[in-house]
């Protein structure tokens, strides 16, 4: 994390005196933005008629209803965070060629943007997030294939093999301990017309950001939501 300058000279203890107390954490009543999310669908006696009694009936009807939300908040997060006028200028990353032609350089771009963030927060990206499209062409891309190579200890003759590489070998190739692959897909034509389909998080980007393995008021999180009743 970030170290301010007075804080190298703090964890020192006097010789006649206490250890000198950490900076409180603030909290303010503006800090965070929160909106009420939800959805209800009434159920009548034919909807409990199907599910065979009262309490299957709103169980089951929750659960789909739930999945509604999430999915919405899926596309919601997605338009911010893989919009260029969301961070700083400093945090976008242009890649050096489409990923899947044979100019890409997507490793050496992977670790710009890791870089970027270690510089920015103190604390080096170590979670990707891309659409299902950006997988398939990720695992394809020639730049990704010949780095993972090299990491397996593939020698000349297999060369011209391509592989499949998992979700476990992409991660080992571009630096980070963990990748989250979003596949969802949105219908954003009216009822009744022909169907226009798309990723609900793009083709066009991959997100790199620190992911911590705890939970905690004092860590650093991106796109963190609280969820409570």
């Amino acid at each position: 994390s970030l170290l301010r300058r007075r804080e190298i000279y703090r964890i020192f203890k006097p010789k006649h005196g206490g250890y000198a107390r950490g900076t409180p954490v603030a909290s303010q009543a503006p800090t965070f933005n929160c909106q009420d999310a939800g959805i209800e669908e009434p159920l009548d006696a034919k909807d409990i008629e199907v599910y065979g009694d009262v309490g299957t009936a709103v169980e089951n009807t929750a659960m789909g209803l739930t999945e509604d939300v999430l999915r919405a908040r899926d596309a919601i997060l997605a338009a911010v965070l893989f919009s260029t006028t969301t961070f700083p200028a400093g945090f976008n990353q242009a890649a050096t060629a489409v990923v899947g032609t044979g100019s890409s350089k997507i490793v050496s771009d992977s670790s710009d943007c890791i870089e970027k963030v270690r510089l920015g927060c103190g604390m080096s990206a170590n979670t990707a997030l891309m659409s299902g499209g950006m997988f398939a062409k990720m695992r394809k891309d020639p730049d990704v294939q010949a780095k993972y190579r090299a990491i397996a200890g593939y020698t000349d003759k297999q060369g011209g093999i391509r592989l499949q590489l998992s979700l476990t070998d992409l991660a080992a190739v571009l630096g980070v301990e963990k990748i989250i692959v979003a596949g969802g897909i949105k219908d954003t034509t009216d009822e009744g017309q022909t169907r226009t389909k798309s990723s609900v998080w793009a083709d066009t980007f991959i997100l790199f950001f620190y992911c911590p393995p705890l939970t905690s008021r004092w860590g650093a999180f991106l796109g963190r939501i609280f969820a409570y009743n």
